[in-house]
């Protein structure tokens, strides 16, 4: 995996800034909705640092801004991080151990996503996890992360535009597939392809124009805690090397939205560049002296792929 990181991808997707994008309703041009779902396993043993979210099926929809379906996705990811099947994903999802070891490799599943997605699109997921979840993936595998930056909650907008309570709690897609009076889809919940194709349909009963006027749909997870973290992490690095910085400027960036392990001794921090859009670095944990066995030390960032 660490040379996977280092060498990056065997490909690379055509580099358009997220400083660029503009809103959905701002746009002129056509536009593909992407309906998401991804399965993921976990690490059993869990450490001090958030593990990744191992992604081993992805179920996607596209849809045209009438709504109507265009194709639909379905790929099952080999494991190659995690070499057994955390029991609570294990009693969820519907894939055996047979099934997996057939699947394709993370990095030929991205190039899949990214070729059936279209020129312009953005993706949508019920809830928020899954945006999460394909960047840090990207991320571990040294991939362009910029591709995934507009990544709608659909969970968010249905609360909008369905609740008539304030404060309502978050509801379930099983929930709201009842309360809409979609009819059954093929397959079961927790199957990647089956999840996406009813969150399609729920998105037929949404205002996306109105969404995209109340929500930016960029990828700006709520990272209060990941600041604080890093925070911590910050004042046990050494001087200068205390932020990750984009390889193109050379600028440091404070706008830290995730980490996570990497190995033992060292994690992923995806942060954002104003200029140059989203990039991950590597950081590890060295002991600098005996009193301080915890002392953390950044090492050079490590900016993403993009065809220049």
């Amino acid at each position: 995996m660490v040379q996977s990181l280092a060498k990056g991808a065997n490909f690379v997707y055509t580099y358009i800034s997220a400083a660029y994008k503009m809103p959905l309703f701002l746009r002129s041009t056509t536009l593909n909705y992407i309906v998401i779902d991804l399965e993921w396993n976990q690490k059993i043993h869990r450490g001090s640092m958030r593990a990744l979210g191992e992604i081993i099926e992805i179920g996607a929809v596209k849809m045209n801004e009438d709504m109507e379906i265009l194709d639909e996705l379905c790929i099952v990811v080999r494991p190659s991080v995690y070499n057994g099947m955390h029991p609570h994903v294990k009693k969820i999802v519907h894939l055996d151990e047979e099934t997996l070891a057939n699947g394709v490799l993370f990095e030929d599943a991205a190039k899949q996503l990214r070729d059936f997605c279209g020129e312009e699109f953005c993706f949508l997921s019920w809830g928020d996890e899954d945006a999460s979840i394909l960047m840090e993936n990207l991320a571990y595998y040294g991939l362009e992360l910029d591709f995934a930056s507009y990544h709608y909650d659909m969970q968010r907008i249905y609360r909008q535009q369905k609740e008539t309570e304030p404060g309502q709690n978050q509801r379930a897609l099983a929930w709201c597939v009842e309360a809409l009076g979609i009819e059954a889809q093929e397959g079961e919940y927790h199957s990647a392809l089956t999840d996406a194709r009813y969150a399609a349909q729920i998105l037929k009963h949404l205002d996306m124009e109105r969404a995209a006027r109340d929500n930016s749909g960029r990828y700006y997870p709520n990272s209060r805690q990941i600041q604080s973290h890093f925070a911590k992490f910050r004042t046990h690095a050494q001087q200068g090397q205390g932020l990750p910085t984009c390889k193109f400027c050379g600028k440091p960036s404070r706008v830290i939205l995730d980490m996570f392990s990497f190995t033992g001794n060292s994690m992923i921090v995806i942060a954002h560049c104003k200029d140059h859009g989203y990039f991950s670095s590597i950081f590890s944990r060295k002991r600098v002296r005996k009193k301080n066995p915890n002392a953390l030390r950044g090492t050079a960032s490590k900016q993403n792929k993009k065809q220049d």
